[in-house]
């Protein structure tokens, strides 16, 4: 039995290198790809930032430059709402009839 025992043995040591063998070219394999596809992944970023960085330029000078229009539309806006509170509550009468005759054609578009 001493001899079968022997020859397992050696069987079960020589096994376990190949595994370790196997074991090991996968990993290598697998670390490989996993750097070839972050290094992929990295060129296109780099690729691809001055685009972003054109297009978050471009949208900060758009908010930029409509800022001041937007606060003067606001600002008109405002006034308007003022200014027709003020004629309604000087002349009701005429609001209303007004105000149902812009019902009446909207009414008819629709």
């Amino acid at each position: 039995m001493e001899d079968s025992t022997r020859t397992t043995g050696s069987f079960d040591s020589s096994f376990s290198e190949n595994d370790d063998r196997t074991t090991n070219k996968t990993a290598a394999i697998a670390h490989v790809a996993v750097d070839k596809v972050s290094n992929a992944a990295v060129g296109a970023l780099r690729r691809a930032m001055p685009a972003i960085e054109r297009t978050a330029r471009s949208a900060h000078y758009a908010i930029d430059e409509t800022a001041p229009a937007t606060q003067r539309l606001k600002e008109r806006g405002d006034k308007a709402v003022v200014h027709t509170r003020l004629y309604v509550a000087a002349n009701p009468l005429k609001a209303l009839g007004i105000a149902a005759v812009v019902g009446l054609v909207i009414g008819h578009i629709l």
